[in-house]
């Protein structure tokens, strides 16, 4: 029987639907959670990486800085970072923020997270 139903699964393409609707709970835009982050532009990958394995989204757009903050003139890349609203654990925006901070903290990049910076003191 499944010499039988093969040819037509792969005809529908069904095993790529299946991946795709999972990804896609995700990926997709929760907008409601989201979360400004300034990193340095050569911290960008990384941070993605990282937020990715603690379960964020951060958006796959950017954008430079042509003017950074005056405390923190090294962070001159912006990211969205978003929580999947299939996947739902922070309590509150703040909770939220602390855990992002955390997971870049922990990393060892300098951000500034909703106003909080992942690092103390001048660098």
């Amino acid at each position: 029987m499944g010499v039988v139903l093969f040819p037509r699964f792969t005809q529908l393409r069904l095993h790529r639907k299946i991946v795709a609707n999972r990804l896609w709970t995700f990926e997709k835009p929760n907008t409601p959670t989201e979360v400004p982050a300034l990193l340095r532009s050569e911290d960008v990958e990384a941070a993605r990486v990282v937020l990715r394995r603690a379960q964020f989204n951060p958006q796959a757009f950017g954008l430079s800085l042509a003017v950074p903050p005056d405390d923190a003139s090294d962070l001159d890349y912006k990211i969205a970072v978003q929580e999947p609203e299939a996947w739902p654990q922070a309590d509150s925006p703040e909770d939220r923020t602390e855990r992002i901070v955390g997971v870049l903290r922990a990393a060892g990049l300098r951000a500034r997270v909703d106003g909080v910076d992942t690092f103390r003191g001048p660098e």
